[in-house]
């Protein structure tokens, strides 16, 4: 979150769109009258609900789905309490049309950011309210197990054994010839088979 300082015009900014006549888009702080004379031309009015081609068309928008209290002096039941930083409220500036050749005005220097504190027991409340529990990181202690993580011993690196490489015979085939009769020959399966059915 950057904090820009105290704005002026409690509004939004303007938009013109410039892909062809000049068009007010979204009105802003800036007056129609000012903007018509630095363009020396009228604006013509834009912006459509249904299709929207600029940020804050719609009906509806920065709308938060949660209540806010402004100016309150502390937190409620089931609420968290931002502060506000204090700040000195700066005068509104003069708006004034300048000729074409004269330098834009400079802005004014922004304010002094002051740093936000996270209201840690509020929220620590609130969520022990809904059934839950706030855990907030200790950076300490992160730092100490990423040392620990880092100072840890590298494990062996083991190369995997490759495989031997089957070598392919491509070699000529033999035919073997034999002139005993195979069908009278036994397998010891069948040899098994009947020496059982002999003695049974």
């Amino acid at each position: 979150i950057l904090d820009g300082g105290p704005c002026a015009v409690g509004v939004e900014s303007t938009i013109i769109g410039l892909d062809g006549p000049p068009t007010l888009l979204r009105p802003g702080g800036v007056p129609v009258e000012v903007l018509e004379a630095a363009l020396r031309q009228p604006l013509a009015a834009g912006g459509d609900a249904q299709k929207p081609n600029a940020p804050g068309q719609l009906a509806s928008h920065y709308a938060p789905g949660a209540a806010v209290r402004l100016d309150a002096g502390q937190a409620e039941a089931g609420e968290a309490w931002a502060p506000a930083a204090p700040a000195a409220a700066a005068a509104a500036p003069e708006v004034t049309v300048a000729a074409a050749s004269a330098p834009a005005p400079r802005a004014a220097a922004p304010a002094v950011v002051v740093p936000y504190v996270l209201p840690l027991a509020d929220l620590e409340r609130i969520a022990q309210d809904c059934g839950l529990e706030w855990v907030n990181s200790d950076a300490a202690k992160v730092a100490a197990v990423q040392a620990a993580i880092a100072a840890e011993p590298k494990p062996a690196h083991v190369p995997r054994e490759r495989k031997p490489v089957v070598v392919v015979d491509e070699g000529p085939l033999i035919l073997v010839e034999t002139r005993k009769d195979l069908a009278q020959m036994k397998l010891p399966f069948e040899q098994g088979a009947a020496g059982q059915a002999a003695t049974a």
